[in-house]
């Protein structure tokens, strides 16, 4: 599996896949909070930001090792 990094720290992730996992859904929270408390980011911004961190080759790998993705279908990636 490759390594994650943290695109806020630029630091190693752990290599558990659902630890993972755990990393992006908290960093796209984290772009949802920013938006509604503060407007630190525009709406557009956020969707890119969620649509780009979740759709990276490396944590849809780690989904698929975790089961997220039944083994007998493709990934449209």
């Amino acid at each position: 599996m490759q390594q994650l990094f943290s695109p806020s720290t630029k630091k190693p992730m752990v290599h558990n896949p659902m630890w993972a996992i755990c990393e992006r859904v908290a960093e796209v929270q984290t772009l949802l909070d920013d938006h509604l408390t503060g407007g630190k980011h525009s709406a557009e911004d956020v969707v890119a930001k969620a649509q780009a961190l979740l759709n990276e080759p490396a944590l849809l790998r780690a989904m698929f090792d975790v089961g997220y993705f039944s083994p007998n279908k493709p990934q449209d990636n």
